[in-house]
């Protein structure tokens, strides 16, 4: 097919698979000189942004199938100004990565053995290990009977992870005891076909955030997570704060991106225990993190450098000396309302426990310096989602708080028969 001459004044880049990062990534290349074209899919608040100069809306559902895949390369082909499509969420990442030799303009992800090794939990553990990371104890399985047989094995509490990148609604569980996992197994039998299981390990989580070139970090950034939208700190972080470069995390982070030859941005997750002053090795994600607008925020800005670092442009600025603000915070209000009405639905939690959520969820929104989703000059996006989310978590909030007073009126009406007998 022909390509048709566009009547712009830069290079353009298209977004497809959106979720959270997708605004801070449109707004970094936005500011990088880049026009940006959204894929009209799952997040219609991108589409609200003022940095967002064209919406390409393609007519196959999902965006997962053939058909998309082929009128993305007709469109892809059809645009000269057009230098990558950039995928934003793993599943879509997933998707196009054997797709991308059909398509005229470069994807903008890490190579895809790279990003195969980075969605397998076991793999990387095993490589992290390897090049002298402390890891937790951990074995894989592929069946009921294996998760059992492995939890009882490494001993409670302990920590499941699916290990194919697709977490089908579970990011991880941890195990208390035996009841817990076989309750599991019970009501999700489908999670377990290919998983691993891991020694739970005390500490707090930190997140490194880098760009990287050839196996050598340019760059990088810590963050800790004080709280996450799981009661059990498992979910996504909905809370947390920018802290001093973790010195003891130096070697470690250098020898993994090393080894795998990385070039491109990505996070490193470690379990950090303050006060033993020890480190266990989490994940590795290799692509833009959902908490990149706090990560932009901050002053690394990996999302322009992802396409520098690939065709090997500036590496002398990326690689220049780099201080960014300690102490500043992040929240994410919205999942941290929506985590705790997940919890309350679930009755994974006490009401007091809920009741302590909800003031450490206001709380934490009240001091924090960033806002994932909201920008004064860019307003939009955030009051769009606003008033899509606040009438559905009030009628979810009531619900959960009727039941509540239903459960706790039963349970005083049942202990005042006892004492009247």
């Amino acid at each position: 097919m022909a390509r048709h001459k566009q009547v712009v004044d830069r290079e353009s880049v298209l977004l497809v698979g959106n979720f959270r990062p997708t605004l801070p990534v449109a707004r970094s290349l936005s500011k990088a000189g880049y026009r940006v074209i959204l894929a009209a899919d799952g997040f219609p608040a991108a589409e609200r942004s003022r940095f967002v100069d064209e919406v390409w809306q393609s007519k196959a559902e999902p965006f997962t199938s053939d058909d998309f895949v082929g009128e993305l390369r007709k469109f892809a082909a059809s645009r000269d100004d057009l230098v990558g499509v950039y995928p934003i969420s793993q599943r879509m990442i997933l998707e196009l990565m054997p797709q991308s030799q059909r398509l005229s303009v470069p994807l903008i992800t890490v190579a895809p053995d790279l990003f195969k090794t980075s969605v397998d939990k076991v793999r990387t553990s095993r490589l992290a290990s390897d090049v002298g990371i402390p890891v937790a104890r951990f074995a894989e399985g592929s069946s009921v009977q294996d998760l059992i047989e492995i939890a009882d094995d490494l001993g409670y509490p302990c920590v499941f992870k699916r290990n194919d990148g697709l977490e089908r609604g579970v990011k991880a569980i941890v195990f208390r005891d035996r009841s817990q996992a076989q309750f599991a197994a019970e009501r999700r039998p489908d999670l377990f076909d290919n998983f691993m299981v891991q020694q739970f390990a005390s500490g707090g989580r930190l997140n490194r955030y880098f760009i990287a070139h050839q196996g050598r970090i340019l760059r990088s950034l810590d963050i800790k997570t004080f709280r996450t939208d799981r009661i059990d700190d498992t979910g996504l972080g909905v809370s947390g704060m920018s802290v001093a470069p973790f010195t003891k995390l130096d070697r470690p982070s250098h020898r993994l991106v090393e080894a795998l030859n990385y070039t491109g941005v990505g996070c490193l997750q470690y379990l950090v225990n303050d006060g033993r002053s020890s480190i266990s090795f989490l994940e590795i994600n290799a692509r833009i993190g959902g908490n990149y607008a706090f990560t932009h925020d901050c002053g690394l800005d990996q999302a322009s450098a992802f396409l520098d670092v690939l065709q090997g442009r500036r590496l002398e600025h990326w690689a220049a000396p780099f201080a960014y603000p300690t102490g500043k915070r992040y929240a994410w209000l919205l999942g941290d309302l929506d985590g705790l009405l997940q919890s309350l639905e679930a009755r994974a939690i006490s009401g007091s426990e809920a009741a302590s959520w909800l003031v450490k969820a206001v709380w934490s929104g009240l001091r924090a310096h960033n806002h994932l989703q909201w920008r004064w000059d860019d307003p939009g996006p955030a009051l769009y989602l606003g008033r899509k989310s606040i009438a559905p978590l009030s009628r979810r909030a009531f619900r959960q708080t009727a039941r509540l007073l239903l459960h706790r009126s039963k349970a005083l009406g049942g202990r005042l028969a006892l004492r009247a007998r």
